[in-house]
């Protein structure tokens, strides 16, 4: 193999190694599903807000991601996205709301399983007993 060819390859792999640490490599490793949306696509706005008011919710939105959003989608300058209604941003705020319960409950799951050392059908009874 010549030393050339040899470079590039060390140099792809290299690259390929970095796209495996951001979100979408630990996404892929775990093998969870999701999306990718480009910028240029009519709708990349509106669902990167989508995101942004999700995350900020959960108090994981810093001032660096919120430096990426305004750069990606200029939204200082737009402002106003049609597709980006009341209705939807009621919807958002109500999934987020409902992901968040869901956490809690997970988590408190979990602590009664640790604190009673149930498990199998007994947990699962418990927890069909804490459904909504």
């Amino acid at each position: 193999m010549s030393k050339d060819r040899e470079l590039r390859e060390r140099a792809e792999i290299k690259a390929l190694q970095g796209l495996l640490s951001g979100r979408a490599g630990k996404l892929l490793k775990k093998g969870k599903p999701f999306i990718v949306v480009a910028n240029d696509e009519p709708y990349f706005t509106a669902v990167y807000l989508i995101i942004r008011e999700a995350e900020k919710a959960k108090g994981r939105w810093t001032e660096e991601c919120e430096q990426w959003f305004q750069d990606l989608t200029h939204y200082d300058e737009v402002r106003t996205i049609p597709e980006f209604t009341p209705e939807l941003q009621a919807v958002m705020r109500e999934q987020v709301e409902k992901n968040q319960l869901l956490e809690e409950r997970a988590k408190l799951r979990e602590a009664v399983a640790a604190l009673t050392g149930l498990t199998g059908s007994t947990l699962s009874t418990l927890n069909s007993d804490l459904s909504p």
